[in-house]
């Protein structure tokens, strides 16, 4: 390896550099992205039931479809107004918001000093996480709304223009790009050096982080699919998602071969949650599911009034899931026994981030709630 680098050094070819640079950092960081089970792995009005604590609301000028992250004790997040907002964690107090072209409806990424996010504008940001202001912007010929993942110095992200980009967290300049042959809204997942995405036409492909070469791609009908997850141990690794058609499906992710497939009766739009053995998953019935990660068999499901389209998020044995209907449920995770709702005056499309207890969420009626 110390051979081949000097000699692409003194050939002063930087684009290999970076790619050997990306695989070897990928590599020895995969334990670090199986720690995330599921990835995400705070006074106000509405209706809850008793206990239940809204200890502040922050209200952006648009409906929120974007999920909220958290990075030490400032929670980030986008809104159809346009903006990127940073708020204290623990008041819900504005720090600084910054204002691209269109909505944001793209999870904010966090890693090291910027705040990563795409924009309907076609761009995707880097923002300085401390003071708010621009550090590079680059521009595709679509709409940016996948969430963009951070791995071994480059941020991989999906377009609306077919294409899957790879670009230097650094500089903003471009790695390299794959067009897929549709749109790419699912957000990109990356193990061992592969990263996984889902396209607009129902395929997730496996895709060599450093070559682009796809390693294997699994049709899973003709609509879209929605964003993967990554589970199990490092020689035994499967990788979960859900369609359009109605299914939930999971593959080995090295070889893309199907283990088992389950059927949820209408489209799933959201991202598989795996936690303990029990993959979690809602459709567009509203209905939420809890399977087996082992055979892919029913534990439990329950119904919530309304769609879901945002992915649920376990912690300290609870489930928690947004609905098109506009409540936050909490469900005991073995058994699927509600514990509280709480409803705001909008629909929920965004996935729940939650610490110490307390759950951040985001809704159509332009507020991020901080709820206990």
């Amino acid at each position: 390896m110390g051979y081949v680098l000097n000699r692409l050094i003194n050939n002063g070819d930087m684009k290999k550099i970076r790619t050997i640079y990306i695989v070897a950092t990928a590599v020895l960081l995969t334990t670090v992205l199986l720690t995330f089970g599921c990835f995400h792995s705070t006074p106000g009005s509405g209706e809850s039931s008793i206990g239940l604590m809204v200890l502040w609301k922050f209200k952006t000028k648009g409906p929120i479809n974007s999920s909220p992250t958290i990075s030490g004790n400032v929670i980030y997040f986008g809104s159809d107004d346009g903006r990127l907002y940073a708020a204290d964690l623990k008041t819900g107090r504005e720090l600084w918001r910054y204002m691209s072209g269109d909505r944001i409806r793209s999870g904010p990424t966090v890693s090291k000093d910027k705040v990563f996010v795409g924009s309907d504008d076609n761009s995707l940001y880097a923002i300085e996480a401390l003071s708010g202001k621009i550090a590079w912007r680059f521009e595709t010929e679509g709409q940016v709304k996948s969430t963009p993942t951070v791995w071994g110095g480059a941020v991989f992200f999906g377009s609306s223009d077919k294409n899957l980009y790879a670009v230097d967290s650094k500089l903003g300049e471009e790695i390299w790009r794959l067009n897929i042959g549709s749109g790419v809204v699912s957000d990109p997942k990356i193990n061992m050096g592969v990263v996984y995405v889902g396209s607009a036409k129902g395929e997730l492909l496996a895709i060599d982080g450093g070559t682009k070469k796809i390693s294997w791609r699994f049709k899973a009908g003709r609509k879209g699919v929605s964003s993967p997850i990554i589970a199990g141990g490092r020689f035994d690794q499967s990788i979960y998602f859900g369609t359009e058609n109605g299914y939930l499906y999971a593959l080995n992710a090295r070889s893309g071969k199907k283990r088992w497939q389950f059927n949820v009766g209408e489209k799933v739009m959201s991202q598989p949650c795996v936690v303990d053995g029990i993959v979690y998953v809602g459709g567009s019935n509203g209905k939420l599911f809890a399977i087996k990660e082992r055979n892919g068999r029913e534990i439990w499901q329950y119904k919530i009034p309304g769609k879901i389209l945002a992915s649920p998020v376990v912690k300290d044995g609870l489930v928690y899931i947004g609905s098109s209907e506009g409540s936050l449920v909490a469900l005991e995770a073995l058994t699927g026994k509600e514990i509280w709702r709480y409803r705001t005056g909008g629909y929920i499309n965004t996935t729940p981030v939650v610490k110490d207890r307390v759950i951040y969420f985001g809704s159509g009626d332009g507020y991020l709630y901080a709820v206990k």
